[in-house]
């Protein structure tokens, strides 16, 4: 039976600072909850009310169904609640292509990226300071669990850029057409927020500027992050 202490303590993973303390994190639903075990991730508690029936691979405790409305990051609980250990974190790999992210802020712009990287085989993120944590439990279920997959690193955008001796290509409505650049190898990938566009800062460290172009009879003002991300991901594959 999960204690007071127990539940306070998960509740407050919903919070940066404690999911830092404590080096755990929230993960919700059947889907996620499995693809995070398959990687070998360890589970510190499955929560589950008694209307759950499905199945996971490993033993689920039962709570009532307020307890996981409490504790879910959701107006409605998908029904099963895990707590994961993070993963250790491994250097990054400048010998294959990595995308860096400029102070993406939106929750599901990040998971939705997350996924993207999985999806063509980029398994490392770079982030800065500001973007929003990858453990946040809504970017946990954008990512659909991907993140089990794509390992985020925060750290000093433009002093990692400037160290990293790999052409960087930077997403900027003045860069030359991305379907007509030649892509390397390896590389770095910039994406910066739809709002703010990449920091003045980082100018230094690009290489090269790309751009996704619209249509004539197009309106909208820009394309959402996630969606530019795999527009260019797709480029890198050609």
């Amino acid at each position: 039976m999960l204690t007071s202490n127990e539940f306070k303590r998960i509740k407050k993973l919903h919070q940066k600072k404690h999911r830092i303390l404590q080096q755990l994190f929230i993960a919700e639903g059947v889907k996620v909850v499995e693809e995070f075990i398959a990687e070998g991730l360890k589970p510190r508690y499955i929560l589950a009310d008694q209307s759950y029936d499905g199945k996971v691979s490993a033993s689920v405790e039962r709570i009532s169904s307020k307890q996981l409305e409490q504790l879910s990051a959701f107006k409605k609980s998908p029904g099963l609640l895990a707590v994961f250990e993070m993963p250790i974190e491994k250097k990054l790999n400048y010998s294959r292509w990595i995308v860096a992210l400029d102070a993406i802020n939106d929750p599901g712009n990040l998971g939705t990226i997350i996924r993207t990287c999985d999806w063509f085989g980029i398994d490392q993120i770079l982030c800065s300071l500001d973007t929003v944590d990858c453990y946040n439990p809504k970017v946990v279920q954008a990512s659909m669990g991907s993140l089990a997959r794509v390992q985020c690193h925060y750290a000093d955008l433009a002093h990692e850029l400037k160290g990293a001796d790999q052409a960087v290509f930077a997403a900027d409505l003045k860069g030359e057409r991305f379907d007509e650049v030649e892509w390397p190898e390896t590389g770095i990938l910039l994406m910066g927020s739809e709002s703010h566009g990449l920091s003045s800062e980082l100018n230094s460290n690009i290489d090269r500027y790309v751009h996704i172009p619209k249509s004539k009879n197009a309106k909208a003002e820009s394309l959402n992050v996630g969606v530019a991300a795999a527009i260019l991901l797709s480029a890198l594959q050609n």
